[in-house]
């Protein structure tokens, strides 16, 4: 799984639709200040959100972007594909897999898809900011809706 800027922004601005509830949405230029990003850019993240059925717009004065489907029907994972995988599928390091590198980073990245693929936008909104010290993450902290199930690496 590819974690580049784009994801980062995709996340970010899809926390903020979240955030923003059943509102009248979120203009792109409104979005695209808030994160010091081009608008064309933020315009072609939507595009793929849009095209995976993750948000919707709205055209004209009072218009802007909410969320397509609720918060707790959207994972993290579904966000980063839509934006960098056209297909849909998660990216790997290298196909073959043919040297052992190639075998961790394919084998690392289906870990950290199948934590994303559990972690919804509305497990982040109910997540308790400030936890660090406590030690408490998402892979740990259990949620009242959908508690995440991940395994750490190497156990089984």
């Amino acid at each position: 799984m590819k974690l580049s800027s784009r994801s980062r922004y995709a996340v970010s601005a899809m926390i903020e639709l979240a955030l923003d509830g059943d509102q009248s949405g979120i203009p792109i230029v409104e979005l695209s200040k808030r994160y010091s990003i081009s608008q064309s850019s933020m315009e072609q993240l939507f595009a793929g959100l849009r095209r995976h059925g993750l948000v919707k717009g709205r055209r004209g004065r009072s218009g802007g972007y909410k969320l397509a489907r609720k918060p707790s029907e959207i994972t993290v994972a579904e966000i980063i594909k839509s934006v960098e995988n056209p297909n849909g599928e998660p990216a790997k390091v290298a196909e073959s897999g043919r040297t052992p590198s190639e075998a961790l980073w394919n084998q690392l990245s289906d870990k950290l898809y199948e934590f994303l693929d559990g972690l919804t936008l509305e497990q982040i909104l109910h997540y308790p900011q400030g936890n660090e010290e406590s030690g408490e993450s998402f892979n740990t902290r259990r949620f009242s809706e959908a508690p995440i199930e991940t395994r750490r690496m190497g156990s089984h």
